[in-house]
């Protein structure tokens, strides 16, 4: 791990993140603060999160202007991957000395969705799937209330401008609080706020110029910048990854299985047995083979937790050079070699006592009667009430009630046909 005493002060530029309830003047003051900084000759840039020019951004987009539907926890990893996608420009620009402006960033990604309050989305889950991206070096957190600004023209747009959520993201924000944040009265008018904002910045700018090393979310370990340290080969590597960033490409995946979560409960819930091919185990196993440092197989795990873990794994050995023989093989972006090989020591390293090794190079009835003679238990210890884990330590995840799902159902559909029948008239 990167230290202190390692880490050479480089001059560069200061991470400035705006933060605060929807319609409290971020964006305003981030203009203005841009200008000032310009007008002292500070390289500074601004920013706005989420960034809605990009596939991803414009997903978050249709959600936020209430045109689509996503799972919570879809929700948040778009929100993170969309961040996650100017990683190595952030890197970049505040290592070439330019001050970054930001209007929002992670904290209210964690904020918005802790204030949701669903028991697999806590702050702490939120805040683990960010820790790969910098920590500003001052959050000014733009404080009023949210009956102020719901007076304010244009609020209630977008989906989170309502009143009773905004009072629990904002709760949610007094909760992630700590020495870099500064508090800002909003209330007050636009050069008044100004004056607050430029007195806590400006030093905080010149920090940044004097070598002040840059720390990441939400421990403060020192980060290596692009072209510094010992490590600047590796760094410059992580931005040459081709079509798409890997911790975006990971988190993609993790959604993609987020968004089964609620089916997948209340299938189980239901006694439903689910087989599975590949899980949330090829995820890490594919992600951390590509070896790079801020993507090892503890974050790559961390991400996945608030998903349910498998009562049995079978793991399908076969050597790579036997699966490069089999028809087809190439296709796709992760059928060469090197790759499978690395990704069966990944294997390897997450294999505990739920897991299953099979030859599959055996003739496949074989294979079959295998599979049956492990599966058959474990079928059976599930329905005889089992409880069902989470990844990756097994607590126990409480199941939905399928009772009261079916009578929710059932009066939906009872008020689906009224509604309806009253259109016909």
């Amino acid at each position: 791990m990167t230290s202190l005493d390692t880490v050479r002060k480089v001059p560069r530029g200061a991470l400035i993140v705006f933060e605060g309830g929807d319609r409290c003047g971020k964006t305003t003051q981030c203009s203005k603060l841009v200008e000032r900084l310009r007008s002292q000759g500070v390289d500074a840039v601004m920013w706005r999160f989420p960034d809605r020019s990009t596939s991803i951004g414009a997903a978050i987009n249709a959600y936020l202007a209430e045109q689509s539907h996503l799972d919570d926890a879809v929700v948040h990893m778009l929100f993170v991957a969309n961040r996650l996608e100017k990683r190595e420009e952030m890197l970049r620009l505040l290592a070439g000395g330019t001050t970054l402006v930001l209007d929002r960033y992670s904290y209210s990604g964690v904020a918005y969705t802790a204030a949701k309050g669903l028991p697999h989305l806590s702050i702490e889950y939120c805040k683990s799937v960010e820790v790969l991206l910098p920590a500003a070096d001052l959050v000014l957190h733009m404080t009023m209330t949210a009956e102020a600004t719901a007076a304010r023209g244009g609020y209630g747009q977008e989906r989170y401008e309502k009143v009773e959520f905004q009072k629990k993201a904002m709760e949610a924000f007094e909760a992630l609080r700590d020495e870099r944040w500064a508090v800002i009265d909003a209330s007050g008018t636009i050069e008044d706020i100004h004056q607050q904002v430029v007195a806590v910045t400006e030093p905080v700018v010149r920090q940044a110029l004097a070598g002040r090393a840059l720390g990441r979310l939400w421990d403060y370990q020192p980060m290596e910048l692009p072209g510094t340290g010992p490590d600047a080969d590796a760094m410059a590597a992580l931005g040459q990854g081709g079509d798409a960033d890997d911790t975006v490409v990971h988190l993609l995946f993790t959604a993609n299985r987020f968004e089964k979560r609620k089916e997948m409960l209340r299938l189980l819930a239901g006694g439903t047995t689910l087989v599975l091919d590949r899980y949330s185990y090829s995820g890490v196993a594919y992600t951390a083979a590509k070896g790079l440092p801020h993507l090892d197989g503890s974050y790559c795990r961390s991400v996945e937790v608030g998903l349910p873990a498998a009562d049995l794994v079978v793991l399908m050995d076969l050597p790579p050079e036997r699966a490069a023989a089999r028809g087809g093989f190439g296709r796709e972006r992760y059928e060469k070699l090197d790759m499978q090989r690395k990704v069966a020591l990944q294997y390897e390293a997450l294999k505990d006592g739920r897991w299953l090794t099979l030859d599959a190079t055996a003739p496949p009835e074989l294979i079959h009667q295998q599979v049956m003679a492990a599966v058959s238990p474990v079928v059976d210890r599930a329905a005889g009430g089992a409880p069902l884990g989470r990844l990756w330590d097994y607590k126990p995840l409480e199941l939905p009630d399928v009772m009261d799902d079916a009578a929710a159902a059932a009066a939906g559909v009872a008020a689906g046909n009224g509604a309806s029948a009253g259109a016909a008239h």
